[in-house]
C-alpha cells in the first residue's frame, strides 16, 4: 500500500513540476518589444527614418524593435541629434512631457537616459579622422545657492556602436556678498 501511495505522489509531483517547467519555457519564448511612438503625424514623417535600422518595424505611428531587455516605450516630440548605423542608432530627443533623452539602440535593447528635464541642452559633436564621433551634452541650472552643471560625453564608432560613456555633475556654490 505504501508503494502505491509513493508512486501516486511521485506522479503528482512530476505532473506539477512538469507543468511549471513548460510554463517557464513559454515565458522565455514571449517576444519583448521596444517601441518609439511619435507625438504627431508631422513627427512620424520627419523622424521615423532615423530609427529604421535593421530589425526595426515601422508602422503607422510607431517604430518597434525586438528587445532582449525589459521592453520599453518612448514618445518623441523632436530630435536634436541623430546618428544611424546598420543595426544601431544614437539620438538625442525631446519627449513631450518628461524632458530630453539620449536614445541608443544597440541591436538588442533600447536604452534611454534622461539628460535634462527643463532646458534644451547644448550639444557639441566632434568627428575624429578614424571615424569616431564624440558627442558632448551640457546644461546648467541654479538651485539653492549652487550652479549645477550636467555633462554627458559619448564616443561612437563610425558604425554607431557606443564605445564610451561618461557623465559628471559638478556643483559650484555661488556666494551672495
Amino acid at each position: 500500500m505504501e508503494t502505491k501511495i509513493n508512486i501516486i505522489l511521485l506522479i503528482i509531483a512530476i505532473t506539477i513540476f512538469g507543468c511549471n517547467n513548460e510554463n517557464n519555457k513559454l515565458d522565455v519564448e514571449i517576444e519583448k518589444r521596444d517601441t518609439i511612438y511619435f507625438a504627431s503625424e508631422n513627427n512620424i514623417h520627419q523622424y521615423q527614418s532615423a530609427f529604421l535600422v535593421e530589425g526595426a518595424i515601422g508602422e503607422q505611428n510607431y517604430v518597434t524593435f525586438k528587445s532582449y531587455g525589459k521592453g520599453s516605450e518612448v514618445w518623441i516630440d523632436s530630435i536634436l541629434y541623430e546618428k544611424k548605423g546598420i543595426k544601431s542608432f544614437f539620438s538625442i530627443i525631446r519627449e513631450p512631457t518628461r524632458g530630453y533623452y539620449v536614445l541608443y539602440y544597440n541591436g538588442d535593447s533600447l536604452l534611454n537616459q534622461i539628460v535634462t528635464k527643463w532646458n534644451c541642452p547644448k550639444i557639441d559633436t566632434n568627428t575624429f579622422n578614424k571615424g569616431f564621433t564624440r558627442i558632448t551634452i551640457r546644461d546648467s541650472m541654479y538651485s539653492f545657492g549652487y550652479l549645477n552643471y550636467i555633462n554627458f560625453k559619448y564616443i561612437l564608432s563610425d558604425s554607431c556602436i557606443l564605445l564610451k560613456e561618461e557623465s559628471s555633475f559638478p556643483k559650484i556654490p555661488i556666494n551672495h556678498e
